[in-house]
């Protein structure tokens, strides 16, 4: 079996520099690193894991909490894209991700114990229902921590400019004559939920629309027969009043005012404008295709991993309070037209 003496040898370089290039030490020229990583190709050598853990005191184990109402994993339709571009970035960087859960081994461990049992450097927090008090403990604990869903205490934040976004949508329904604007709010429990609906607010006291109560229903949970239950309630509430548009703060729950508005006979959006947010696969092959917000999950995870690395190189530019808001970008498809006239 090779050993890292025959890359010093086949390489031409000490084994000292061998040692920080396989350790990822700062310092060392990317034509070095080339160099070494092409000799140790070359005569098949592996490095040893266990090794470097002792050299370096890292485990070179990054571990993400990940959490949502779907249970779709990682073909989940936002955080999926989030995570696989997060875990790209890592690996190149010479970390392995691994998932925390709090089943293991038959036995229910909280977070921060299996943090601890599997000395990971650091931590993505990637749920939008993992308590404050959690996370906080996590990165008390010295694990680096990373979110991407939700804002918690002295831990820097990735995630979309939602109140940006949902004023994109809103004033393109304004500027198509809408004015009677239904809203379908995500679970205010998380944070887009909550940033949506103020955004949604804060729009109709800027344009002198007043807020109906009966225009607004909350979806309980990020699932499809919470958001049909919660589709149902509100046109059932506001068949007086209707609305000539629909705003769903999340584009599942638009699927399913689609489904049910054309289940009930109205005509998508000759009748009613539907809008949704997040530019799911679904929206642009859906029918009518689906008027949206763009999420640039792509983006998120690649400044959450860049945030990530540079805490872990100990960067004392990073600010532990750090929230970065990334662009959303308006997708206007077939689901809206001009607001019609009674």
């Amino acid at each position: 079996m090779a050993t890292i003496y025959d890359v010093a040898k086949e390489s031409g370089f000490s084994v000292a520099t061998v040692s920080k290039v396989f350790n990822h030490y700062a310092g060392v020229n990317a034509k070095t690193k080339e160099q070494v990583l092409i000799a140790s190709k070359k005569i098949g050598y592996i490095p040893n894991l266990s090794a470097q853990t002792l050299v370096t005191n890292k485990s070179w184990l990054i571990g993400v909490i990940f959490k949502e109402d779907l249970e779709q994993g990682l073909v989940h339709p936002h955080f999926g894209g989030i995570l696989e571009s997060f875990k790209s970035m890592m690996e190149k960087a010479g970390y392995d991700i691994i998932f925390l859960n709090q089943n293991f081994s038959n036995n229910e461990l909280k977070y921060l114990e299996h943090c601890r049992y599997r000395n990971v450097d650091g931590v993505l927090l990637a749920s939008s229902s993992l308590p404050e008090k959690e996370a906080v403990a996590i990165e008390k604990a010295g694990f680096t921590c990373v979110s991407v869903e939700n804002i918690y205490r002295n831990i820097p934040t990735v995630l979309s400019n939602n109140e940006e976004g949902t004023r994109q949508i809103l004033n393109y329904l304004y500027t198509l004559g809408h004015r009677k604007i239904a809203m379908v709010i995500p679970p205010l429990k998380s944070l887009a939920g909550r940033e949506r609906f103020q955004a949604y607010q804060n729009f109709l006291q800027k344009q002198g629309i007043p807020f109906k109560e009966d225009l607004v229903i909350e979806c309980e949970e990020y699932s499809v027969p919470s958001a049909c239950e919660a589709v149902e309630k509100l046109l059932n509430k506001c068949l007086d009043d209707f609305p000539t548009a629909i705003f769903a703060g999340y584009d599942q729950i638009a699927f399913a005012v689609e489904k049910i508005l054309i289940k009930r006979g109205y005509a998508i959006p000759n009748d009613i404008s539907v809008v949704g947010f997040d530019d799911l696969e679904l929206a642009a092959s859906i029918t009518p295709t689906l008027t949206t917000v763009r999420q640039n999950r792509k983006i998120i995870g690649l400044r959450a991993a860049e945030l990530m690395l540079k805490r872990l190189n100990d960067d004392e530019q990073v600010n532990h309070s750090e929230i970065i808001r990334i662009d959303t970008e308006l997708k206007v498809r077939n689901s809206t037209c001009r607001a019609r006239t009674n």
